[in-house]
């Protein structure tokens, strides 16, 4: 039996042929871009085939808005966050504890929460 399709295969076509993008990625190409812009000018502009470089094409592609609606393009976008397309969220603050001189009073438990990362101060 197959595997189920994701839900941005109808909008992509994933380019086995080329090199790949990374070690676990191949390219994708917009099957909209294909259809306006033809083959030859859409492989110029080929992404990396994830959510997040999808998603990325599909809200700046005019080819993408001229061959959908507003509605069919916000419905994909909600779509996927709530697959969990990751999303260029700040990096949460790191604490690091450190244990106060413990040769000068043994009995005291005082721990003191230090920034080990000098950019979040």
């Amino acid at each position: 039996m197959g595997h189920c399709e994701h839900f941005l295969t109808p909008y992509i076509v994933v380019l086995h042929f080329e090199q790949i993008a990374n070690k676990s990625n191949k390219y994708a190409v917009c099957r909209a871009c294909i259809n306006i812009l033809g083959k030859d000018e859409t492989y110029k502009n080929k992404f990396t085939n994830t959510k997040k470089e999808c998603i990325c094409h599909f809200q700046d592609c005019i080819s993408f808005t001229t061959l959908y609606t507003s509605e069919q393009i916000n419905e994909l976008l909600d779509k996927a966050k709530k697959d969990g397309a990751k999303s260029n969220k700040p990096v949460k603050k790191r604490t690091h504890i450190i244990l106060n001189d413990l040769s000068s009073d043994e009995d005291s438990d005082s721990e003191t929460e230090t920034n080990i990362n000098p950019l979040y101060e």
